[in-house]
C-alpha cells in the first residue's frame, strides 16, 4: 500500500506499508499507542476520504485546517476501504477533488522528484502574484 508522510516543516514524502496495522512505523513511532486519526477530509462524491494519522502532542502545527501533531500519515479511503495514495493523487484529489471539481488548495511536491520532469511539470503550473502599489495620487484624481 502508498500512503504520504508529512512532518511539521510541512516536508512531504510517499511511503509504501505492508499492512494498516505497521503504517504508525512509517511515521517513526514505536508503538500504535495513542496513534489516531487526528483528522479527516470527506470530498464532495462523499466516497473519497483523506484520513490524517498521528499522534497528538503539546505544540502542533495548522495544515489545510486542521491541527496535526510531528509526523503524520495521510491515508486515502474510498469506499470506506483504504487505497494507495501517491503525491499525484493526492494533488489530483486537493485540486480538483473527487468528482474533477477544482479546489483552492496547493500542491505538494515530493522531495524524491528534484530535478525531474514531473517536478518541472508540477512547477509551472504554479501561479505568479502580481503585487499591485497603491498611492493616493489614485485617490485624488475623484476630487
Amino acid at each position: 500500500m502508498k500512503a504520504i508522510t508529512i512532518d511539521s516543516n510541512l516536508e512531504f514524502k510517499q511511503v509504501e506499508y505492508d499492512s494498516f496495522d505497521i503504517v504508525y512505523r512509517r511515521c517513526g513511532y514505536r508503538s500504535i499507542n495513542n496513534f489516531l486519526a487526528l483528522a479527516n477530509e470527506q470530498f464532495t462524491d462523499e466516497s473519497t476520504v483523506l484520513e490524517f494519522w498521528g499522534k497528538q502532542s503539546k505544540t502542533g502545527y495548522d495544515y489545510r485546517g486542521h491541527t496535526l501533531y510531528g509526523k503524520c500519515v495521510i491515508i486515502l479511503k474510498k469506499g470506506g476501504e483504504i487505497s494507495d495514495l501517491t503525491i499525484d493523487d493526492y494533488n489530483e484529489i486537493t485540486l480538483f477533488g473527487a468528482n474533477g471539481d477544482k479546489q483552492d488548495k496547493s500542491l505538494i511536491v515530493d522531495k524524491s522528484l528534484s530535478s525531474s520532469p514531473e517536478l518541472e511539470d508540477l512547477l509551472s503550473r504554479e501561479l505568479m502574484i502580481e503585487d499591485y502599489i497603491y498611492t493616493s495620487d489614485e485617490s485624488d484624481d475623484d476630487d
